[in-house]
This record gives structure tokens, C-alpha cells and sequence, in this order.
């Protein structure tokens, strides 16, 4: 009797008001079936769960809407404050929103994220985002926003001990600075091929050729890119637009490069993308 009662419970506590199940709500989510998955998470009546929480937040992040992910990753931390994941989005959140913030919000915005991933590579010695999200802005960032070569060369030691592929990004970034362009490509190749999984290292040797005008070889692989399979937190529709109308447009092709513009302009992604398409748009 009690494990049939037992059971019942276990049953009844997996079912939300609409008939969806967090691991059917994960499934549409990765299924890249977003907008589905996001009225599955909000339907859920465990609300004190983190890890539905986190789901949830994590899905505003995927669409965009900055400030509500931004909120509910605060209050997952606040009442969950080990949730290591939740602390390495609420700084990718945050640092999403310093390209929309005026010069004075920037600063702080850029320190909020930087806690947050410091935060969150704490909690998780093996958060491999986390740490490359440390190396990357450490390397990176100009040193009135936090930028430390010394820093960025220490995350990127813990990362190298952990995920070579990461690393290798890195270092083509490391030594793309000191104008090794040669061994720059070649690493973000190796990258390429070492990390199957996700797609975004595709897009880096985009933007390398792009900065290299080598405009075709650009295109090349922002095409590529978009054939991939591509996971929630590979670069969106936006952003890649982005690229391929800058690229279009430094070939001499107004027409697909308004096309490209209009398309991150009317995408699912944050007020910053769209203010950068418009900007774009202007100029052509």
C-alpha cells in the first residue's frame, strides 16, 4: 500500500498544468523547438525547483528577453546559492547587456558577469564554460574594463588541464595579438575539429577571415556554420546575420547585406543585436 502510494506521488509531482514534464520540456529545448519548450517551462508548478528554475531562465536568455533571465537567475542564486550553473548564465546574461548599456552601466555590468564566472568556476572546478569565459575576458577586455594578461594566462593554464580544445581558442587569441596569423587559423581549425559538439568555433573562423579580409573564405563559413547542427548556446540568427551582412557588404553585395541586416533586425534576440543592425542598415 505505501509503495503503491509512493508511487502515486512520484507520478503526480512530474506532471504540470499543461501535460509536459520537465524532461519533455527539455527534450522540445533541445530539439531546437524553443518557443514550445519556454510555455512548457513556465507551465511548471514546481517553481521552487532550481533546476526548473534554471531551465526556465535559461530559455529568456535564449530569446532575448535579458531582464527576465537576469531576474530569475538572481533569485535562483538567492535562494539555491550552490547552483553553479545558475551563476555562470546570470554573468553570460549580464555581460550580453553591456553592448546595450551607456558607458557609465558598462563598467559595473562587465565587474556583475566577471563575479558571477569567478562565482560559478569556483563552485564547479571543471565548468569548462566558465573558465574559458575567464580566460577570454581576462585576454580580451581592454585593462580599464578588467583585462589581465596575467589573470587571462592562469584560467587558460586550468583550461588546458581540462579541455585542450578550449584552450587551443585561446591560444589562437593569445597569439592572434602578436600578429601569429598563420598559427591563429590553424589552432581555431584544430578547435574546429576537436569540439564536434558545438558549432560557435565555425563562426570564430568566420570572423577571423572577416578581420583578415579574406571576404570569401569568410562567407565560406558563416554558410557552414549555418548548415551545422547547432546547440541553444552556439551564436543565434542575430548575431550570425550580422557577420554575413558585414561580409556582404565589404564584397560589394548591398542587396544580400540589407537582406542579412533586416533579418538580425527582425530576429528573436536582444535590444543590442537589433540597435546593431539598425546602425548598419543606416549606413549602407
Amino acid at each position: 500500500m505505501k509503495q503503491g502510494f509512493l508511487f502515486l506521488v512520484i507520478i503526480l509531482a512530474s506532471i504540470s498544468v499543461s501535460g509536459a514534464t520537465l524532461s519533455e520540456a527539455l527534450d522540445h529545448f533541445n530539439a531546437a523547438q524553443y518557443e514550445r519548450a519556454l510555455s512548457e517551462l513556465e507551465s511548471l508548478t514546481k517553481k521552487d525547483d532550481p533546476n526548473i528554475n534554471y531551465y526556465l531562465a535559461r530559455s529568456y536568455f535564449h530569446e532575448g528577453q535579458l531582464k527576465r533571465a537576469k531576474k530569475l537567475f538572481t533569485e535562483n542564486i538567492t535562494r539555491y546559492p550552490t547552483h553553479a550553473n545558475s551563476h555562470f548564465l546570470l554573468g553570460s546574461v549580464t555581460l550580453t547587456m553591456v553592448s546595450d548599456a551607456n558607458i557609465f552601466r558598462k563598467f559595473g555590468l562587465a565587474k556583475q558577469a566577471l563575479a558571477s564566472w569567478h562565482k560559478a568556476a569556483e563552485l564547479d572546478g571543471n565548468n569548462i564554460e566558465a573558465l574559458y569565459g575567464l580566460a577570454s575576458f581576462y585576454l580580451n577586455a581592454p585593462s580599464i574594463a578588467g583585462g589581465d594578461p596575467e589573470k587571462a594566462q592562469r584560467y587558460a593554464d586550468k583550461l588546458l588541464a581540462l579541455n585542450k580544445p578550449y584552450s587551443k581558442l585561446i591560444m589562437a587569441s593569445k597569439i592572434g595579438k602578436i600578429g601569429e596569423k598563420q598559427n591563429e587559423e590553424q589552432l581555431i581549425k584544430g578547435a574546429i575539429k576537436e569540439i564536434p559538439e558545438r558549432a560557435f568555433p565555425i563562426l570564430i573562423l568566420a570572423d577571423y577571415y572577416y578581420k583578415e579580409k579574406r571576404f570569401e573564405e569568410a562567407l565560406k563559413e558563416v554558410n557552414n556554420y549555418r548548415a551545422r547542427r547547432r546547440t541553444w548556446n552556439d551564436p543565434g540568427i542575430g548575431q550570425t546575420a550580422i557577420l554575413a551582412g558585414r561580409i556582404h557588404k565589404e564584397l560589394g553585395n548591398s542587396a544580400h547585406a540589407k537582406i542579412e541586416f533586416n533579418k538580425a533586425l527582425n530576429s528573436k534576440t536582444h535590444s543590442g543585436i537589433k540597435k546593431l543592425a539598425k546602425k548598419e542598415l543606416n549606413n549602407i
